[in-house]
């Protein structure tokens, strides 16, 4: 998101990564070692350890002996005997995270750099959806996208435009009149 506190635009980018790796799994004890770095992309991505009731973590972990370490204490202060491992989310522990943050300040650089074109302020871009694409084999509306909304945050200018991937039917499967 960027603000410009002197013009109060305020343009938000986004972007989705469809798979986030994020892992977590029950440990109860370094024999349980395999599991873990067959889950997690350990070390480049940092783990979390706590007992699996919760309670005081360590977090940041990135080499082998923190990880026995806090795998150890965990089990020690666990009621039943197990650490909980998860993989560290925040993005400094995280190389998918800071990769996908990287890609959202791209989407928005690109943002900035288009212009309305009624008024020619910066920021253009999807500013919402409507739904209801249409069946392939009914016609039915589905909950799938069916425009694209464009906008300007400088005067509210919108422009409906049809998806950017240019489908223009919904697979009967996301159809609730043919797959009830």
């Amino acid at each position: 998101m960027l603000w410009h506190r002197a013009d109060g635009l305020e343009i938000v980018e986004q972007v989705i990564d469809p798979q986030p790796r994020f892992a977590s799994c029950r440990v109860a004890g370094l024999d349980d070692l395999d599991i873990v770095f067959a889950r997690f992309d350990f070390p480049r991505t940092s783990l979390v350890v706590s007992a699996a009731q919760g309670g005081s973590y360590s977090k940041g972990l990135r080499t082998l002996p923190e990880l026995i370490d806090a795998i150890r204490s965990a089990i020690a202060r666990s009621e039943d005997g197990h650490a909980l491992v998860q993989t560290d989310m925040r993005a400094n522990h995280n190389p998918r995270r800071m990769q996908t943050i990287g890609r959202a300040a791209e989407a928005l650089a690109g943002r900035l750099s288009r212009h309305c074109p009624k008024c020619g302020s910066y920021g253009w871009g999807l500013v919402d959806v409507d739904c209801g694409l249409p069946c392939a084999a009914c016609g039915t509306p589905t909950t799938l996208v069916k425009h694209e909304i464009h906008g300007c945050p400088a005067c509210g200018h919108t422009v409906r435009h049809g998806r950017g991937d240019g489908v223009c039917a919904a697979d009967p499967g996301n159809c609730l009149h043919c797959n009830p």
